[in-house]
């Protein structure tokens, strides 16, 4: 109860009430962590590093396996721009607790933060030796061969990723997205039909699995219907949205089209893409001159989006290029 009662507290901004509260819990139970916790995150919020770490120290000197009280003690060393005192931090809990593969990982992302790829590289490849199923240290991995331009390894990365565990839906979706800007667009589809296999009303491989269909000569019906779902599920995502009316558009049908790429446009009014796709949908309903209007917006924002080239054409064509 007095858990809640400061968590409420908090919510309305409360912040000296909720500490008494949470200082209260410390009194009653002073081998539960969960007090320390809370009085401690409050104190980081307020910018009290001091303070925050004692409490937060405390609690996982209560209970050793809150690895995310670690990653709050390590955030805090690097708000403090004290990268030194938590790559020791990280250290001392390698040394305390060997096997546990998260303090590699926490190693590693403060490598990281100081572009120390070679040692970041090395933090993460040692967490997964230690656990193959810790997903987050594959996704540091991979973004660091990203970053360094080897995105075949990251790539391999991934598939490492649902091999170690198949049935988590975040790798497909990181493999899809990279196959996608690969240009292996059957790959792509591949990893996001898997992860439909998994959870089929899996919203983000809907609407991607959708765009892909679309764009590349797929089953257009397919892609409505995939598309439709994921409007279904999240009806205030305009990127969805904007997938559901270019699927609309496609099929020809720009009465529904429009509706959609409208909404989608009011959201996302600095997308060149969005931008695109409306002005598309109005030049071919007749509207050109609304139509030009926003294909010419589109090329401002980016000269380069994909489509700006069919953008330039279509202005061309009307002279107002």
């Amino acid at each position: 109860m007095l858990d809640l009662q400061g968590q409420l507290l908090l919510a309305t901004k409360k912040e000296a009430a909720a500490r008494k509260v949470f200082a209260r819990m410390i009194e009653l139970a002073p081998k539960n962590p969960l007090g320390y916790v809370r009085r401690g995150l409050l104190y980081k919020r307020q910018r009290q590093y001091d303070q925050a770490l004692k409490d937060l120290r405390q609690a996982l000197a209560l209970e050793p396996r809150l690895n995310k009280v670690a990653a709050e003690i390590v955030t805090i060393y690097m708000l403090e721009k004290k990268p030194d005192q938590a790559e020791a931090f990280c250290r001392e809990r390698q040394r305390q607790y060997p096997e546990n593969a998260y303090y590699d990982q926490l190693l590693g992302r403060v490598y990281l933060s100081q572009r120390q790829l070679d040692k970041a590289e090395k933090a993460f490849s040692t967490a997964i030796e230690k656990d193959k199923n810790l997903l987050s240290a594959y996704v540091f991995l991979a973004a660091i061969y990203r970053r360094q331009g080897n995105v075949a390894a990251a790539e391999k990365k991934y598939e490492e990723m649902i091999a170690a565990r198949p049935r988590a839906l975040a790798p497909y979706m990181l493999l899809g997205l990279l196959r996608e800007q690969r240009g292996k667009t059957a790959q792509a589809i591949e990893a996001y039909e898997q992860a439909l296999k998994i959870k089929e009303d899996f919203f983000p491989a809907m609407n991607n699995l959708a765009w892909l269909l679309v764009e590349h000569g797929g089953d257009l019906e397919r892609a409505r219907e995939l598309a439709e779902g994921a409007k279904r599920l999240q009806p205030e995502d305009p990127r969805i949205t904007d997938t559901l009316g270019w699927v609309y558009y496609k099929k020809n049908e720009l009465a529904k089209a429009l509706v959609y790429l409208r909404e989608a446009a009011d959201k996302l009014a600095d997308d060149p893409q969005v931008n695109y796709h409306l002005g598309m949908a109005l030049v071919s309903s007749g509207d050109r001159l609304q139509g030009s209007r926003y294909l010419r917006r589109a090329l401002e924002i980016d000269k380069n989006f994909p489509g700006a080239r069919e953008a330039e054409k279509v202005l061309a064509q009307k002279g107002e290029s």
